[in-house]
């Protein structure tokens, strides 16, 4: 019976993946890949969590108001400026928190070569550059471009 990937579902997938990663067993790495299985499996379990990235990012509020004036004198390198935390005079252009930048490895894990490995036999190595460069420009393409602007 599939499940939904709630939080808690998120959390039974990360231990698993570190109980897998740390005891190199075949039975943790089947626990891994039931458990992915339970939401959907590996390609719908990052899916889901590239769409709820995405619904936090489109989230955002923001957490200051400058003016045009204001933004102009930052552009010059002052570093003393007005802003407000409501919108305010000319002070209505909203200001956001720059997003972090995306950490995703060039190459491919050990751990997702392992569970890639256990899926394909010995043919794993002729997936696997051309599967991590897929599920990278995924986790990159998910990443909010120039921050949340809207």
């Amino acid at each position: 019976m599939k499940q939904t990937l709630t939080t808690e579902a998120m959390q039974e997938i990360y231990e698993a993946a570190v109980h897998s990663e740390a005891s190199g067993s075949q039975e943790a790495e089947f626990e891994l890949l039931c458990k992915l299985e339970d939401v959907g499996g590996t390609g719908a379990t990052i899916r889901k969590l590239i769409d709820m990235v995405r619904a936090v990012n489109r989230g955002a509020q923001p957490v200051l108001y400058a003016s045009e004036e204001t933004l102009a004198y930052a552009k010059e390198g002052e570093k003393s400026l007005v802003t407000w935390s409501e919108p305010m005079g000319d002070a209505v252009i909203p200001l956001f928190t720059a997003p972090l930048a995306p950490a995703v490895p060039n190459e491919m894990p050990d751990a997702a070569y392992a569970v890639l490995s256990k899926a394909c036999g010995d043919n794993a190595c002729l997936f696997a550059d051309e599967l991590w460069s897929a599920c990278r420009a995924a986790m990159l393409a998910a990443a909010p471009e120039g921050g949340n602007e809207k």
